[in-house]
């Protein structure tokens, strides 16, 4: 599957969560439609979401679906909240060429976009497979890239990103 055919059906959020929860760079790994389904079925939509609909419930159970007001940070809120920033500083340390994507570093020192892998380093993980031509006779027509019958479709994740949750007002 190409990936500009995947994000054509589903969005980014998701595609870059599964990507980089398994870490295709780091270890031999194998991208089918069935495994990214279940990632974003079982883990972004069934938990996120499913949390979510819990919190927007309790908000309307006991709040009328209001968030109060923020009060002064008391003297354990100030902690919480360094430590908050020490976390989100890690993440997007964690999230640079070098930690998160290492066959992007040279591209990323050079400004521009990675175009032959250096000597010596080892081959993606992610196998590729040579593109058919748009629109080539016994495709179904278009050519693109489509998963397989009675799997789930863009509308099954876009809950990830704009869908109510249940619960919510």
């Amino acid at each position: 599957m190409w990936a500009k055919d995947l994000l054509e059906q589903v969005p980014a959020a998701a595609v870059r969560f599964v990507l980089g929860r398994q870490r295709p760079e780091q270890r031999r790994t194998t991208f089918t439609w069935h495994g990214f389904t279940a990632v974003v079925d079982g883990e972004l939509a069934g938990s996120w979401n499913a949390w979510l609909g819990v919190l927007f419930t309790l908000l309307n159970t006991h709040h009328d679906g209001v968030v109060a007001p923020v009060a002064e940070p008391g003297p354990g809120d100030q902690r919480f909240l360094d430590r908050l920033d020490r976390i989100a500083g890690k993440c997007l340390r964690a999230y640079t060429a070098a930690k998160f994507s290492p066959a992007l570093l040279p591209a990323a020192r050079r400004g521009g976009t990675a175009r032959r892998r250096p000597r010596g380093r080892a081959r993606p993980a992610v196998r590729r497979r040579a593109r058919q031509p748009r629109g080539r006779s016994g495709s179904g027509g278009s050519g693109r890239c489509r998963p397989p019958a009675g799997t789930a479709r863009r509308a099954d994740h876009a809950g990830l990103r704009d869908a109510p949750v249940a619960g919510a007002r």
